[in-house]
């Protein structure tokens, strides 16, 4: 196992590290019906970064010295000449490296061009020595070789990792060479979506459609979609760029299907712009916070199209009427969690009435028959207590405001306007650009996991490696101002230095 991590992590830093070489076809090893193909632009990528130069000096030496316990004799030798040169693995990295996975993810795979056939059979002969991969065997005008649960295979143009969801490595020999002598007319690269991911923004970049799915999670998923939709129909193009102080992804999509467009369109018709009032209604250092507006009539009439939801939502026997309630929120939500120590949860949401709450009183004679371990208790005018086995929520309604919190004190002050509220946040600006916006905010994330050591272990690590990863983050952020587009933001607390420069930093301290 560690000599298989130290064989990936060579490949991650010599992607970084590598050279400039001319275009080839290998992109041409990508299946024509790929759900999913990611682009890396590793150049562009250490030019920002900075590891070409003194910077990333100290992960050069770092690996190496970690080279030198994990790996002997001509492997080392051979690793160590591939970091001080990478052009000595014989792949272009600087080409870019593609990732794709087949539909319902039965299979994955990496592909990247090869600039010297050579270099990577001395390569992969260093770490077959090492018995990371297999005895090396000639087969249909390439060369392969298994490597772990993956197979690998390579010629003059292409290099091939493949894996599959069950670890069955064999089972992809056939799919793994006829991948290698693929024509450009039978390939993803063929294709309209194969343009947009090549003239995409970004040193990242990825085409997905739902097909990536697995087979047993989609039939839920047509549920109220068109009869003759196809999972593929329904496609998006992400993109990431690393900037001076943050990370932005973009995601639009690319849809084409009449029906879909037409499905899409008349969904959006129950949600509108976010006016943004429930801002001043949350602290500043609010942990989680998000928000939509959104006609709940429109809703309920939507989550009715699927069948399965259209008969709970209409059971006889369920004591509320869930249409009155939602039909009564016409206007915008708003979501905040606190802290992970406090744990208080807070919801307020346009209300065009209060006679929903009707629906609530006449639960009491059902709620009477649980012997006490279920209660409804008034705690004012339009104001509720609902208890259930020692846990308590309370909600109600104020001034067409519906609100609801697992904690009595932020219960009965709701409607409070904070001083140093979320409207005084770098991001407000953003909220009503927008039909729905969230934000997690980092600096509090920080803050309660040094208040509580064992969310760290929560959280699979320790205090020094959260730190390293999370503590250079201010918050992130995710908004969409329709249904087409989307946006997601890493903001960092350091401004002028870009992120790539920071992930470096980043790795020379651990």
């Amino acid at each position: 196992m560690r000599k298989s991590i130290l064989g990936f992590t060579l490949l991650a830093v010599v992607m970084l590290l590598a050279s400039c070489s001319p275009k080839s076809e290998y992109a041409n090893a990508i299946p024509k019906d790929a759900a999913m193909v990611m682009s890396f632009d590793f150049k562009a990528m250490a030019d920002k970064s900075g590891i070409n130069g003194k910077e990333g000096e100290k992960i050069v030496t770092k690996l190496t010295d970690a080279l030198k316990s994990g790996l002997e004799g001509e492997a080392y030798k051979t690793a160590e000449k591939i970091i001080q040169n990478p052009s000595e693995s014989g792949l272009s990295f600087t080409d870019k490296v593609y990732l794709f996975i087949t539909p319902h993810s039965t299979a994955f795979a990496l592909l990247a061009k090869v600039d010297s056939e050579s270099k990577v059979r001395d390569l992969l002969s260093a770490l077959k020595n090492e018995q990371i991969c297999t005895e090396l065997k000639s087969e249909s005008g390439c060369t392969w070789t298994q490597m772990g649960d993956a197979l690998c295979a390579f010629n003059n143009g292409t290099f091939l990792l493949m894996g599959s969801n069950k670890g069955d490595a064999p089972s992809l020999k056939g799919t793994l060479l006829a991948l290698m002598r693929q024509d450009t007319e039978n390939s993803f690269a063929k294709t309209n979506d194969f343009a947009k991911l090549s003239s995409a923004k970004g040193e990242i970049a990825t085409v997905m459609n739902m097909s990536f799915i697995p087979n047993d999670l989609t039939m839920q998923m047509r549920m109220g979609m068109p009869a003759d939709l196809k999972l593929e129909d329904i496609k998006y193009l992400l993109s990431a760029t690393f900037e001076k102080g943050k990370v932005v992804i973009d995601m639009e999509t690319l849809i084409e299907n009449k029906d879909l467009i037409a499905m899409y369109e008349k969904q959006s018709e129950a949600s509108a712009p976010i006016k943004g009032i429930y801002l001043e209604y949350f602290p500043a250092n609010t942990l989680f916070w998000a928000s939509g507006n959104i006609n709940g009539k429109g809703i309920y009439d939507l989550m009715c199209q699927n069948p399965t939801i259209k008969q709970s939502l209409e059971n006889p026997m369920l004591p509320v009427d869930i249409e009155k309630i939602f039909s009564s929120i016409q206007g915008d939500i708003a979501i905040g969690y606190t802290s992970l120590t406090d744990q208080d949860l807070l919801v307020y949401a346009d209300v065009t009435n209060k006679d929903f709450l009707q629906s609530f009183e006449d639960l009491r004679p059902l709620l009477a028959m649980t012997g006490g371990q279920m209660q409804l208790n008034s705690t004012g005018k339009d104001q509720y207590e609902f208890r259930m086995y020692r846990q308590s929520i309370w909600f109600g309604v104020k001034d067409n405001m519906f609100y609801i919190s697992n904690n009595e004190k932020l219960a009965d002050e709701a409607g409070r306007h904070y001083g140093v509220s979320l409207q005084n946040t770098p991001w407000a600006g953003e909220v009503t650009k927008n039909r729905f916006f969230m934000v997690f905010n980092m600096v509090q994330l920080m803050q309660d996991i040094k208040e509580n050591p064992q969310l760290a272990r929560m959280m699979g690590g320790d205090m020094a490696m959260l730190n390293a990863i999370l503590a250079p983050c201010e918050y992130i952020d995710a908004m969409a101002p329709d249904w087409k587009s989307a946006q997601m933001n890493f903001v960092m607390k350091d401004k002028d230095v870009n992120v790539l420069q920071l992930i470096v930093r980043g790795l020379e301290n651990l």
